[in-house]
């Protein structure tokens, strides 16, 4: 049933439900379920700017992207670990385009002290179906079902990893328009 709901996810281009979102107050509440679902032996650690400014986005998609996320650092942590998630405002120019100007954006990442990703993989991981767990493990559909949501809430995803020294996932949103345009009437 998961794999079928990913695959439509993932197949279809399914409206988004936006609202304005605090990321501090996303992050909170995830960590919390975190906390009860993934395991005494994983230490879950926030760290989050309380300037950070909203976000505007689908909260239940912005909630899919952190749990797979979340269970793909657990995935590669089997003998524990810390999953450390930060929030903070920070300038972002997208590699892809090498003539943007670094604009403001709340930046979320999410890092695990796991294994870590290869460098002959990482260029892989969003590709669909990709996937280095054994069969049965994966279905290689989370990291592209990430990237498919950021795209949608036209934000950006990277990941920096070493090999036995853990990942980090960074995930790049804009402002939300709609505070913007109120901080602007004033």
């Amino acid at each position: 049933a998961e794999l079928t709901r990913q695959l439509l996810m993932f197949s279809r281009n399914q409206d988004i439900q936006l609202q304005i979102i605090s990321p501090n107050q996303l992050v909170m509440r995830l960590s919390e379920m975190f906390q009860r679902t993934l395991g005494k032996e994983y230490d879950i650690l926030l760290d989050l700017d309380p300037k950070i400014e909203d976000i505007e986005g689908d909260e239940n998609r912005l909630s899919q992207v952190l749990i797979n996320l979340a269970l793909n650092s657990r995935d590669s942590m089997p003998d524990g670990g810390e999953i450390s998630i930060r929030t903070r405002m920070c300038k972002y120019k997208a590699n892809a385009d090498p003539k943007a100007v670094g604009k403001d954006y709340i930046c979320i990442s999410i890092t695990d002290s796991g294994c870590g990703i290869r460098a002959s993989d990482i260029d892989k991981i969003f590709d669909p179906f990709f996937t280095t767990k054994s069969v049965g493990k994966g279905t290689g559909l989370g990291l592209s079902v990430v990237y498919g949501i950021m795209q949608s809430h036209r934000g950006f995803v990277e990941v920096e990893s070493e090999v036995n020294e853990g990942t980090t996932f960074y995930l790049y949103f804009p402002p939300a328009r709609r505070k913007l345009l109120i901080d602007t009437e004033d």
